[in-house]
């Protein structure tokens, strides 16, 4: 399995795919969407797509590991695919993302409150 986002910012050029960003109305965003990722892994994985066009190493062997370059680091996934009648299909897209700690607090409750 691919690993999670790196906080290292500074990927080698081996170590990605393809470079890529996720912008809103406002700006650039500083990490990268999940479901951004599988769509550019979906995309990735069809011959003919611009996705596809734009890699040195083709995803083409029904499976692999595409990792794309993000302002925070890397995010991989893995793509089970291949072509059923000659279209491309798509079985699993798996991407494991690393959490941070976003709030450490107390809660105090009223005793009433707790009582049965």
């Amino acid at each position: 399995m691919p690993q999670p986002s790196s906080p290292d910012k500074t990927a080698s050029h081996g170590a990605i795919d393809l470079v890529a960003r996720i912008i809103n109305p406002e700006r650039v965003h500083k990490a990268f969407a999940v479901t951004g990722a599988m769509c550019l892994t979906a995309a990735a994985s069809i011959p003919g797509t611009v996705v596809a066009g734009l890699l040195r190493r083709p995803l083409t062997d029904g499976r692999g590991v595409f990792r794309i370059g993000h302002p925070s680091g890397v995010i991989a996934s893995e793509i089970v695919h291949g072509f059923d009648s000659g279209r491309p299909t798509i079985h699993s897209i798996r991407i494991d993302r690393t959490a941070r700690r976003i709030m450490d607090g107390n809660v105090f409750v009223s005793a009433g409150v707790l009582a049965p």
